[in-house]
């Protein structure tokens, strides 16, 4: 586990929690890869560019949560002392002050590329874009609405990562404003829902002495669980009906992100049962099983989006 005596560059990369970026950059491969497909050429700046854009902002999303969350996440630390993974500002990894910093700095490189492949690719919807996505950011943490405490939280991160993601890098790709095979993303919104519902369990108790609302503090524990399970196969069905209608899919296509992802939907049920509250080990497997299985499905439909026009118009 790091520590306070940890070096300086290994902090700062506990701090970046890398093994969350998956659920970002995920949905930007398979938005590119939607994109490439409509126009049928891959666009090396525009997916370089916007690869440089979305680490920017996903460690600005990263540092200034924890930045905005330290009281929550100090009264977790004092609740469960020995439990849970180490928290950036309580446990002394780094300070609020660092933090906060680097993620206005996060912010403002991002603003600064979306202002660089607004003009040069002309692409005019990005830069709003992204001035949304800021905007959602810090109503999210900050200001007087702080979203996410009041019960917002996972609704704004279903509809950025679901659908705001996917469809941002989709555009910035292929420069089309919207195409119906965008309509793929929608099936994007229960499948964040899921994810977000389900990184909720964890903090119950301590979003509860803390006065932070979530799903799981007003519907319970077994509400979220059932929740989740409902969610992923709404989410699959809805992307593959949109598919077959607006795709050009072949109907034997999709078969094949279902199969990727059966070991780790039986998983999910065997353990939805087990992740009651307090019970942080299977709460852990129960998320890591659905983020693989959210993973999964995005890159074989990341996959199958290019090969299904390549071979099928």
């Amino acid at each position: 586990m790091i520590t306070a005596k940890a070096s300086p560059l290994q902090k700062w990369i506990y701090a970046s929690k890398i093994a969350s970026w998956p659920k970002i950059f995920v949905p930007f491969l398979f938005g590119h890869c939607t994109g490439a497909s409509l126009t049928g050429n891959w666009h090396h700046l525009a997916f370089l560019c916007g690869l440089f854009s979305t680490l920017s902002f996903t460690l600005a999303i990263v540092y200034l949560n924890d930045f905005g969350d330290h009281k929550v996440d100090t009264i977790k630390r004092k609740l469960f002392p020995l439990s849970g993974s180490a928290k950036t500002i309580p446990d002394g990894i780094l300070t609020q002050a660092a933090l906060g910093k680097a993620g206005i700095g996060a912010v403002c490189l991002y603003l600064g590329i979306a202002c660089v492949l607004t003009s040069y690719l002309h692409r005019p919807f990005f830069l709003p874009i992204c001035l949304l996505s800021v905007l959602v950011l810090h109503s999210y943490t900050f200001g007087w609405l702080r979203l996410n405490y009041r019960g917002g939280g996972e609704i704004f991160e279903m509809v950025g990562v679901g659908f705001l993601m996917p469809y941002s890098a989709a555009y910035l790709q292929s420069g089309l404003a919207w195409h119906s095979f965008y309509g793929v993303f929608l099936g994007g919104l229960p499948l964040a829902m899921s994810s977000a519902l389900a990184s909720g369990l964890s903090d119950e108790e301590s979003d509860q002495v803390g006065g932070k609302t979530t799903f799981t503090t007003q519907w319970g524990n077994p509400w979220v669980r059932q929740a989740v399970l409902s969610c992923v196969p709404s989410g699959i069905a809805i992307s593959l009906w949109m598919c077959s209608c607006y795709g050009g899919w072949h109907p034997a296509l999709n078969v094949v992100p279902c199969l990727g992802i059966l070991h780790h939907w039986k998983k999910l049920h065997q353990l939805a049962p087990k992740a009651v509250t307090r019970a942080y080990k299977y709460q852990k497997e129960f998320k890591y099983n659905l983020h693989l299985l959210l993973w999964k499905w995005q890159l074989a439909m990341s996959l199958l989006c290019l090969t299904s026009f390549l071979m099928w118009g």
